[in-house]
């Protein structure tokens, strides 16, 4: 596979010369902690599906989101394109709630619409 891969490589006029040669596979991966041996998102087990994953919402810091397999409501292509919706959406959100909270201050504060 390697010197397929380096072949093309050369073919395509990328240079082939390697600095370093690791081989990682799915046990490296599980020896290093991680769910069912996978470095991408957590594992098809029951209790890390839907409503059980991350959600996307980081409660310790308002205005970071997740999208992405990682996180509610999970895997597969149109679950990401669904979390995707999911995390645009409370971006919109958060940040009209933001320019209302900075309106109000505004207003209480007597600046009105001046700078």
């Amino acid at each position: 596979m390697k010197e397929e891969l380096l072949a093309f490589l050369d073919d395509a006029g990328y240079p082939t010369t390697i600095v370093t040669d690791e081989f990682v596979d799915p046990t490296d991966w599980q020896g290093q902690g991680m769910a069912a041996g996978t470095p991408f998102a957590l594992s098809h087990t029951f209790l890390q599906t839907g409503p059980f994953r991350p959600p996307n919402v980081e409660r310790r810091r308002p205005g970071v989101f997740f999208a992405g397999s990682g996180t509610v409501p999970g895997v597969g292509v149109p679950m990401v394109l669904v979390s995707g919706k999911l995390a645009a959406a409370r971006v919109a959100d958060y940040l009209r709630r933001s320019v209302m909270k900075s309106v109000a201050h505004r207003t209480a504060a007597g600046l009105g619409d001046r700078g």
